[in-house]
Order: C-alpha cells, then sequence, then structure tokens
C-alpha cells in the first residue's frame, strides 16, 4: 500500500472515530430548554402576601415564559434599543417612520413552522393623545408566496394579535412562537401570504423619547383598540419601506380576540381616514366593546387590573385604589416588576379575586370611560368586514358579540358585514374550525370578489356532534436544540 494510501486510511479512521464521539455524548432529557430558575425574593413575598404553595405556582408560571424568550429580555436583546442617533430628533417624526430593520432573524432561536422565515422592525406609531412613540413588529414570510398581479410582491396581511401581556416582555416578536402560531399566523404564512405583525405600542419596546431627549416609561393600553389601530396601519407602512419589493401595497387586515377588536377598530379608523391597499378586516372573537363583557360577567372579572393599568395611559390621574385594592396593587405592581404575561397573570391575578378588586369596581367613571373612548362597534366601518365569534366562547361571550354585530348593523344597514357563528367552538378554537372559511374569504379580497351591500349572518354547524371534536388547545411548543426531540 502506498503512504498516500495509508494516510488517507487514517484519516477515514480519525473521521470515523469522531463521528462516533459524536453519537456517544450526552443526551439530555426534553425539559432542558425550559430552564429558567428565577425565584421571589421575601419582600415580594410578604408585599403580595403569597403563601408557599401560591409562591411555587407564581414560579413556575414566570420561569414558563422566560424559557420561552427567544433571544432572552427584551431588556437585553440589542434588537429592541432604538438607534442613538434618532434621540435628538424623534419629536420631529412621524408615524409610520422605520427606524430599524433586522433582515433575516435567527429562527433556530424560535418556533416557527419549518419553511417560514422571520423579520423585525422597529417603527413609530400613535398613541391615543397624539404622542409620536415607538413600537416594534415582526414579518413573517412564506416560501412560496401568493404574489400581487403583476409584480413579484407578497400578498400581506396585518395580523392583530390576542392578549400577550400588558409589559415590555409580552411582545409576540420575543416569544418563541410569535405568540398565536398555529392559530393564525403559521397557517396565514404557509398559505403563502407575509404575515406583518404589530407586537403593540408598550409591548417590546417599553420606553419613548421626550422633546427633552430623555426616555420614559411608556405604558401599554390594553384594550384600547383606538390606538391601538394606528399600531396596525403604521406597522404596514414601516413594513413597506423596509421591504418595499417584497410586500405588496394592497392588504387585508385580521385579528382575534383582542386583536380582533384592534381589527375592528382598524376598520372603523379606515372608513374616516383611508389607506391606500386597504382590502377588507378579519375580526376572529372580537372584543369590541368590553364594558359589555364586564357587564355580563359581573364583578370577579381576572383582566380588571389590566382595565385599571391600561387605564392610567389615557387618565394620569386615575389612582388604581379607586377599583383595586391594597392587594390587588400589590399583586399587579408584582406583576409589572416581574414583567409577568398571561401565564404569570392568570397565576398572580386569576384567584382571590374578590379580594383584589373594590366591590363599585365595574361603575368607576374612568373604567367606563376608558372602554367607551378607546373600544370598537356600533360606528361605520370599512368594509367588507367578516366577524367570526364561537357560541361557547368562555372569554368573549358570544351574545355580547352579536349585539355588536346588530348595533353596527342598525346604525350603518349598508355596512359589508358579513357574520359567521360558529356552534360549540370556544375562545381560540374559533380560528382552527373556520380557518378553511377565514382563508377563502381573504384570498376573495385579493383576487377582487365583490361583496354585496348590507348585513348578512351565517351559522355554522360541526361536521360531527361537537361531543367528538377536541374542544381546546391541549398542547405548547417547546423549543428543541437535539436532534431525538425531531426524530
Amino acid at each position: 500500500m502506498k503512504p498516500s494510501s495509508l494516510n488517507e486510511l487514517w484519516l477515514i479512521l480519525l473521521l470515523w472515530l469522531q463521528s462516533g464521539l459524536v453519537y456517544c455524548q450526552l443526551l439530555y432529557p426534553q425539559s432542558n430548554t425550559f430552564n429558567s430558575s428565577f425565584t421571589l425574593d421575601a419582600e415580594q413575598i410578604q408585599q403580595a402576601n403569597l403563601s408557599q404553595v401560591f409562591k411555587n405556582n407564581v414560579e413556575v408560571a414566570i420561569n414558563f415564559e422566560r424559557s420561552n424568550w427567544a433571544t432572552g429580555s427584551v431588556s437585553s436583546d440589542p434588537f429592541y434599543t432604538l438607534p442613538s442617533n434618532i434621540t435628538a430628533i424623534f419629536s420631529l417624526l412621524k408615524p409610520g417612520t422605520l427606524l430599524k430593520v433586522e433582515y433575516s432573524t435567527n429562527t433556530s432561536l424560535f418556533t416557527t413552522a419549518p419553511a417560514l422565515a422571520v423579520s423585525r422592525i422597529l417603527f413609530t406609531t400613535e398613541t391615543f393623545n397624539g404622542s409620536t412613540v415607538p413600537a416594534s413588529a415582526y414579518i413573517l414570510w412564506p416560501f412560496s408566496p401568493n404574489l400581487q398581479p403583476g409584480t413579484s410582491k407578497t400578498q400581506t396581511v396585518i395580523w392583530a394579535h390576542g392578549t400577550s401581556g400588558s409589559f415590555g416582555e409580552c411582545a409576540p416578536s420575543h416569544i418563541r412562537n410569535l405568540w398565536y402560531q398555529f392559530s393564525a399566523p403559521y397557517p396565514l404564512a404557509l398559505a403563502g401570504y407575509a404575515v406583518v405583525a404589530p407586537d403593540y405600542q408598550g409591548l417590546g419596546i417599553d420606553y419613548t423619547i421626550l422633546d427633552s431627549g430623555e426616555t420614559t416609561f411608556l405604558r401599554s393600553p390594553w384594550m384600547a383598540h383606538v390606538p391601538i389601530a394606528n399600531d396596525i396601519f403604521y406597522a404596514q407602512q414601516a413594513a413597506l419601506q423596509a421591504f418595499p419589493s417584497q410586500l405588496s401595497s394592497e392588504f387585508v387586515v385580521m385579528g382575534h380576540s383582542q386583536g380582533g377588536g384592534v381589527a375592528w377598530a382598524a376598520a372603523e379608523r379606515q372608513a374616516v381616514k383611508p389607506t391606500p391597499g386597504y382590502l377588507g378586516t378579519v375580526a376572529g372573537s372580537p372584543a369590541t366593546n368590553y364594558s359589555r363583557v364586564i357587564d355580563y360577567f359581573g364583578l370577579e372579572i381576572p383582566q380588571a387590573a389590566l382595565i385599571a393599568w391600561s387605564a392610567q395611559s389615557i387618565f394620569p390621574g386615575f389612582e388604581l385604589s379607586e377599583v383595586l385594592t391594597p392587594l390587588g396593587i400589590s399583586r399587579l405592581e408584582l406583576l409589572a416588576a416581574l414583567g409577568g404575561c398571561q401565564s404569570t397573570r392568570g397565576t398572580l391575578l386569576g384567584v382571590d379575586i374578590d379580594e383584589l378588586l373594590q366591590d363599585d369596581w365595574p361603575e368607576n367613571f374612568y373604567i367606563r370611560r376608558f372602554l367607551e373612548l378607546t373600544g370598537a362597534g356600533g360606528r361605520p366601518v370599512a368594509g367588507p368586514m367578516m366577524v367570526i365569534q364561537g357560541t361557547a366562547d368562555p372569554l368573549i361571550p358570544e351574545v355580547t358579540v352579536s349585539q355588536t354585530v346588530e348595533e353596527t348593523c342598525t346604525k350603518n344597514p349598508e355596512s359589508l358585514l358579513e357574520y359567521l357563528v360558529v356552534n360549540g367552538t370556544t375562545h381560540v378554537p374559533t380560528l382552527s374550525a373556520t380557518q378553511k372559511q377565514w382563508l377563502g374569504w381573504i384570498s376573495d379580497r385579493f383576487a377582487g370578489v365583490s361583496v354585496e351591500k348590507g348585513c348578512r349572518s351565517t351559522v355554522m354547524q360541526p361536521y360531527l356532534p361537537i361531543e367528538h371534536y377536541q374542544a381546546e388547545t391541549n398542547y405548547f411548543l417547546e423549543w428543541a436544540n437535539q436532534a431525538y426531540e425531531v426524530a
């Protein structure tokens, strides 16, 4: 055997041994990526009056959320830091200004569906009082896009997410599954649409720049559909600036729950302040007029604390003590300090509700006025609009949505509004039950299919008896970083 052949043999043997070492490396159990280890300190436990079991439950919830951060805390992710060169001119910027582009986000840190790509942008939007503030958004890109006829531009859907939380860490753009995953954004992108998804003002970037150049806290206005509807249109404008040759100028708005209310408010905004390219709106399980939800459920609504928190965004003189007890304030402040989102909110504010709220909180002037000024429903809408609602929804009762639809259609009989009532479905699962319908409806809008004037209502029945179907989501997406986990 020639020396060169011996060298080749040794090289092959060495590579074989090295490959064997790879396969013999220690494997870690499935839960190894859920490894956040935050613990509450003694002062936090005492102020929020937490028992040992309660303390444990809060820590489990907050660590679950933090394990689902794709890029760490928003406070340490450089993407959410505003460019330093805009500080001096921020007060001069108009809403819809593009501030930063992350063209190719590292999808290996997320749990997106395969064959999807992600970008992220920072832009300016407008608050209820007219101030210009920063905001963030992600863009989900399809592998095989639906192109706007005659162009190489992808047809675009602006996605308004349901409640993720009220604090900076609750931005879908830094959560591994982008919050709604297979309920809407993934199916939209897999169906060929580019999905532009604003986080909403106060989520992601939780600060803004004053005229003096100093930064100040930016409160997220949960359930304030009117200002968040601004985020929908300004995210679309900024995304077009970032990707002028890839995104279509035509777009459809779609949202669910809180985002359903936002989408409805966007249709109302479009009626008085039109944006070119708008084709229509899909509002799923929409929390439009939340006063109706309060009236339906009565006193004990876990979200009351978040409404009070949000009301301070437009009523600085409003005191939390008008709605919350001292214990309620302590637990809300702990939630804010933790940057807790939906899992932690439900754990921390979803029990002992009667001990957290003042008895007369539903009649509070600021709460009612806040919801009146910032809610949606009853006003003219730029159609066409598709409203989807499940009859078994435990969070947004079907009767409250039906009342808003009826009010809107009575006051505006020429509205292009289609109301699809889904018999037997609950809150988020209503999106899954009607995926064929809303994807077809969106396709029709881009195809230019005309819609007759007026409102119409349809009741959708399940193919099999309702008890045969899975009622709720009973899984979550977990980030996998070892081959055996996706074998």
